[in-house]
């Protein structure tokens, strides 16, 4: 993201979030095999977990959802053929929209919230979720009264820090 290592300690990601609790056994959705929704660069998130991904949506346990995927055509089919299998979303990355180069992109969070609208069930990872900011306070090995969070999204970034107890600034684009 152009910004160089001296200016970070540590970084945590929902991504990241994902896979540490998909990799672990005792996870209930351990063993289980995921269709995924996203971009193709983002397709191997849980490599190296124990779950595997299935091109197949019938032979799926659950969705996994990083984002919007490059080609959306068949996205609202596999929204619906996953509610009437009533598999649960797992979105790795809650925020709704985000906007990159001053063009705004639909996110993970939109297409859980969409599934969430026709009755599905979503389990989601990253901000708001406390474990995001205690991950982040343990990795800068400080208390959350020395650290100010910075985020643009209110729902996500500035709510979630705030019930984590840390002082925020939005940052508006």
């Amino acid at each position: 993201m152009g910004i160089d290592a001296p200016l970070y300690r540590g970084l945590v990601t929902s991504g990241e979030l994902v896979f540490e609790d998909l990799s672990s056994a005792s996870t209930p959705l351990s063993g289980g095999r995921h269709f995924y929704v996203g971009p193709a660069d983002l397709a191997r998130l849980l490599d190296g977990s124990y779950c595997t991904r299935t091109e197949r949506l019938a032979q799926a346990d659950f969705l996994l959802c990083t984002g919007m995927p490059d080609d959306p055509n068949d996205l609202a089919q596999v929204i619906d053929d996953a509610r009437a299998m009533d598999l649960l979303m797992v979105c790795a990355n809650p925020d709704r929209q985000v906007i990159v180069g001053g063009t705004r992109i639909d996110c993970a969070g939109m297409i859980a919230e969409s599934y969430e609208a026709i009755g599905g069930r979503v389990l989601q990872y990253g901000k708001p979720d406390g474990r995001a900011y205690r991950r982040a306070l343990s990795i800068l090995g400080l208390p959350k009264e020395a650290v100010l969070a910075i985020g643009d999204a209110l729902e996500t970034d500035i709510s979630g820090a705030k019930r984590a107890g840390l002082d925020v600034a939005r940052q508006l684009i």
